[in-house]
């Protein structure tokens, strides 16, 4: 049984997926993202609407894809390409040269 809060994100959703209006987008988004995240409170210790979240979790990975590919903003995917290079690059750096000694505390020159 659906009660009458199962819809309550449904239309800020639809609202944001089917707009062409780059300039209302974002904000559409962000309602979208906010009423989700209404719901997913109220359901937060529910042992049922298992469909409901199922589709909740559909809904947040499509509102994503709209935020990257329509509104350019970055994508997890890139985010994590750019924290590898830099983890790379930090070990680069910090690595020893392979003829240096070890450090110890009474090394000398």
């Amino acid at each position: 049984m659906q009660d009458s809060n199962s819809s309550s994100w449904r239309q800020p959703y639809l609202k944001a997926l089917n707009e062409t209006d780059e300039t209302k987008l974002a904000g559409l988004v962000y309602a979208a993202e906010g009423a989700i995240f209404l719901r997913m409170q109220e359901l937060a210790n529910s042992t049922d609407h298992h469909k409901e979240l199922s589709e909740i979790r559909a809904a947040c990975a499509a509102l994503r894809s709209i935020q990257v590919n329509k509104l350019g903003w970055p994508s997890a995917i890139q985010d994590s390409a750019v924290q590898n290079r830099r983890t790379s690059m930090r070990d680069a750096w910090h690595k020893k040269p392979a003829d240096q000694p070890p450090f110890t505390a009474n090394w000398r020159p």
